[in-house]
């Protein structure tokens, strides 16, 4: 299957919000058909969906937002969580009379949309999490002496942004470092039974190197947290007995950012409108360790 459309990947659509931010989306599929919102992870953009983008563009209309601070969107005021994510998400969808959506997260786009759903659960008809982050955020572990991880999630923004790994992140995505972004991507994303070309990966740099919200973002998915308790940072919000849409989550037996365990948790939480659906080859991008099926599995949820 082709990987992305010309329509899709050409796509240059901009859309003020009201507290003065541009969301930068792709647009594709048929416009008589029902919405489909994409929404991407850290260190990705919209483009992180062009391998299914063909197999859907037929039987949904699409957008695709780059998040506040992620690829070619506007960060102009910097957020300190998800939440705040999802905001942009629903004035996004307001100030483009959506209307009711079907709605896609990936990773840390799957907290935002779990936060979207939360807060707006008139907007979303059905919701599918791929490799979401779990009910209690992905924590930012503090390091011992030797720099082994400890059990203890960083307890401030600054602390995190002094982090070896993070501050080592931040430079490879500030200083356009794309063979070190590939590396990171290979060893952390692309777990599973597919490792794209280089030329794939040199453009998934390219586009990580866009996003100006690294610390931020990171922060955000360690404070995390839908669940009635503690996660070490801050106290839960119950967010979760708010998402009452039906929802599917999918999960990789190899991916190892958003384990399986994680998300079996965050379906018993999430209670009897979740299921989970687990790749056995897939690590944290289903769409290139299976794209049919994910393709196929959107279309059958969805219909």
């Amino acid at each position: 299957m082709d990987a992305g459309t010309p329509q899709f990947l050409s796509s240059n659509n901009h859309v003020s919000l009201s507290n003065g931010e541009t969301i930068f989306y792709r647009q594709s599929g048929d416009a008589e058909k029902p919405c489909m919102v994409l929404v991407h992870g850290n260190m990705m953009s919209s483009r992180g969906y062009h391998r299914v983008i063909p197999g859907l563009e037929a039987d949904y209309k699409i957008f695709a937002p780059d998040l506040r601070g992620f690829g070619r969107s506007s960060y102009n005021s910097s957020f300190n969580s998800l939440e705040e994510l999802a905001d942009d998400l629903e004035d996004f969808a307001k100030q483009l009379d959506l209307g009711q959506i079907f709605l896609v997260g990936w990773s840390l786009g799957g907290g935002v949309a779990m936060k979207w759903a939360a807060r707006n659960p008139q907007r979303i008809k059905k919701l599918i999490l791929t490799h979401p982050v779990g009910a209690s955020g992905l924590g930012v572990m503090r390091k011992a002496a030797d720099g082994t991880p400890t059990k203890v999630r960083m307890q401030s923004l600054e602390e995190l942004s002094r982090d070896p790994f993070t501050c080592s992140a931040i430079a490879a995505v500030e200083n356009k470092n794309t063979e070190m972004i590939k590396g990171m991507f290979k060893g952390g994303i692309f777990t599973g039974k597919i490792i794209p070309s280089d030329e794939e990966l040199q453009a998934i740099a390219e586009e990580s190197c866009l996003q100006r919200s690294l610390a931020e973002a990171t922060w955000s998915l360690n404070t995390f947290n839908i669940t009635n308790k503690s996660n070490g940072v801050v106290e839960g919000n119950e967010d979760a007995s708010k998402i009452t849409t039906d929802t599917l989550i999918i999960a990789g037996r190899k991916d190892i950012i958003c384990s399986v365990d994680s998300l079996t948790e965050l379906k018993s939480i999430l209670g009897d409108n979740a299921s989970l659906k687990i790749f056995e080859e897939s690590g944290h991008s289903c769409f290139d360790d299976a794209t049919t099926q994910t393709i196929d599995l959107f279309k059958q949820f969805f219909s």
